[in-house]
């Protein structure tokens, strides 16, 4: 639920329609398809990730480019 909590706060501040997806194939593959229908995508970034997942396969925002969208990548942040 936390994941829908910062998604609720985020659209808040503004008008006009909000999509949400859930992608069944990668991130990348999917928002290359996807992306020029939208002038922005929101990303959510992991921390909860280990040094050697994130050595295998970087984070994926890493891995986003020359998307025909503005990119936003959206992170909660760690509490300690």
């Amino acid at each position: 639920r936390a994941a829908e909590e910062t998604l609720a706060d985020l659209v808040d501040a503004f008008s006009g329609r909000f999509e949400t997806h859930v992608a069944t194939a990668s991130v990348e593959s999917y928002l290359t398809r996807v992306a020029p229908h939208y002038d922005v995508c929101f990303v959510g970034s992991s921390t909860d990730r280990s040094t050697a997942s994130r050595f295998v396969s970087p984070p994926t925002f890493r891995k986003l480019s020359d998307l025909e969208a503005d990119v936003a990548i959206v992170h909660r942040g760690r509490h300690r």
